[in-house]
């Protein structure tokens, strides 16, 4: 995939997932929109996604990389290890919580939420949306909001966004490319590995009827996480369906 940059800045909209998804049909592989407030803005199972005009980055990423429908789970693994390595490369230690938030000091400052059309067993378009807390204060924050933080509240390193946003941008293009190929996939979940707030941790993993608690010992090439439960038995996990804390760390 080549990627010409198109960037569609908006001051309010409701989400930019849904707006760019809406658009889709007429725009190339490397549009992004960024707005600074949205109204309807979500995250995974629907959990919202707070706004901060001017001090947070909100923004969806368009992609048309035309590849076989079995990577689909390797492309909802880019956009936190994006952000992770972007924010590596600034002396930022961050780290991700599987599937796809990104973490600092215990801290969520970023999430993420993957669309995908696909056709004929090909993946035709990916939406990646990521919210990320920049450059907000402790106090910004609701109370109740206790396990949430930004860049800025846990570091105190200010960032300029649009920097910030380019450098993003262009970790997850380089990401992107030749993902169709095996070994290039494997590198990715190499990399996801080596950034994740989980590895070789006892978590426990929750849904709604079942717990499994054992050690996180990484991610297959389906996204999944693999749980050791004891010496003999390993449980692999999906996302869709699945939360994972650490034990004694922190909550979900």
């Amino acid at each position: 995939m080549n990627h010409n940059i198109k960037l569609i800045y908006l001051n309010q909209i409701d989400s930019t997932n849904d707006f760019l998804k809406r658009i889709s049909h007429r725009e190339e592989s490397g549009t992004v929109v960024w707005a600074e407030t949205q109204n309807y803005g979500r995250g995974r199972r629907g959990h919202a996604w707070l706004s901060f005009p001017f001090k947070g980055l909100t923004f969806s990423v368009l992609l048309k990389p035309d590849c076989h429908i079995n990577r689909v789970k390797v492309f909802m693994l880019i956009p936190a290890l994006a952000v992770c390595q972007t924010l590596r490369e600034y002396g930022i230690r961050a780290q991700i919580k599987w599937p796809n938030d990104v973490m600092i000091r215990n801290k969520k400052v970023c999430g993420v939420l993957v669309d995908s059309v696909t056709e004929k067993r090909k993946i035709r378009e990916v939406v990646m949306g990521i919210g990320l807390n920049a450059n907000q204060r402790a106090s910004d924050f609701p109370a109740e909001f206790t396990t949430i933080g930004s860049i800025y509240s846990e570091t105190g390193i200010q960032l300029e966004r649009q920097i910030l946003l380019n450098d993003i941008l262009q970790n997850i293009f380089n990401l992107s490319r030749n993902i169709d190929n095996s070994s290039k996939s494997q590198w990715l979940i190499n990399q996801w590995n080596c950034n994740c707030i989980h590895m070789n941790n006892k978590v426990e993993c929750l849904s709604d009827k079942k717990m499994y608690k054992g050690q996180f010992k990484g991610i297959t090439n389906r996204g999944e996480a693999i749980i050791k439960i004891d010496d003999k038995n390993e449980k692999k996990v999906d996302y869709d369906t699945f939360s994972m804390r650490i034990k004694n760390a922190f909550n979900d």
